[in-house]
């Protein structure tokens, strides 16, 4: 679907950004109301895997599948802002870890 790839291009940003080689898997359906109540009827669910066998995944319900493919967009940003600052907080530490060594050596 052309919305779900022209919302998803930020991807190819992160590529450059922070990795080399990902995989993203996106899903699309409209499940079964069967056991469901209410009107959400339209699953959007996004999975980006990550070398070293980290793996993001958001997901959402929303009426309408245009309207699930921007709530799981959104849901991932916050995902990968996440990662990122851990990611920051740990090379923070591993200097932090490495000046302390120096200072006593």
């Amino acid at each position: 679907m052309a919305y779900a790839k022209e919302k998803l291009s930020d991807l190819d940003r992160f590529a450059q950004d922070e990795v080399r080689e990902f995989q993203a898997d996106l899903e699309l359906s409209k499940p079964s109301n069967h056991h469901r109540k209410g009107p959400e009827s339209f699953y959007a669910e996004l999975n980006l895997q990550l070398p070293g066998k980290k793996l993001l995944r958001s997901e959402a319900y929303a009426s309408d599948l245009r309207a699930a493919i921007d709530e799981v967009k959104e849901e991932f940003e916050r995902e990968l802002k996440k990662y990122k600052g851990k990611k920051l907080d740990k090379a923070k530490e591993a200097a932090r870890e490495s000046k302390d060594v120096r200072r006593f050596s």
